[in-house]
């Protein structure tokens, strides 16, 4: 650490200094650094957090308008969405599934389709309602009736 020197009056400055003009020029430096250490430091020291504090405020409004407010729950921190996201991911939601819906159906060919589940319901609905000892009687009494119109015929 340097010596430090204190001098009460001007008289004495200038005879320390004796006209040496380089000497005059290294003590007003030393000066002027110290008055920026004490004085100016605190300015600038106030004026960085204001600013610093500005940019984070700033930084932490955009991060909530793109995901959504911090909250702090049982695990931790989390963003909860807006109304306004959660809206907007509904739609792209509903665009998406919609587009592959109608892109599976184009693939297909729709006729057929129509006529896989026609046929489809038809055979769950006969399996469903009408159970095999009812068709067989149900044939039986239609063989027993062509034979009885034949050979009335006959």
């Amino acid at each position: 650490m340097g010596t430090k020197i204190q001098l009460n009056s001007l008289s004495a400055l200038e005879r320390l200094i004796g006209g040496d003009t380089e000497l005059e020029v290294e003590i007003r430096n030393s000066v002027v650094q110290e008055f920026a250490k004490k004085h100016l430091k605190c300015i600038a020291d106030n004026e960085i957090a204001s600013v610093e504090g500005n940019i984070r405020r700033s930084i932490r409004e955009q991060i909530d308008s793109l995901y959504g407010k911090e909250k702090y729950g049982r695990f931790g921190y989390y963003y909860e969405l807006s109304e306004d996201q959660n809206k907007a991911i509904r739609e792209r939601v509903d665009e998406c599934v919609n587009e592959a819906i109608k892109e599976r159906l184009s693939e297909l060919n729709l006729t057929e389709l129509i006529d896989r589940s026609a046929r489809s319901y038809i055979f769950n609905a006969v399996d469903k309602y009408v159970k095999e000892e009812s068709i067989r009687d149900a044939i039986r009494a239609g063989v027993k009736e062509k034979i009885s119109s034949i050979m009335k015929e006959i």
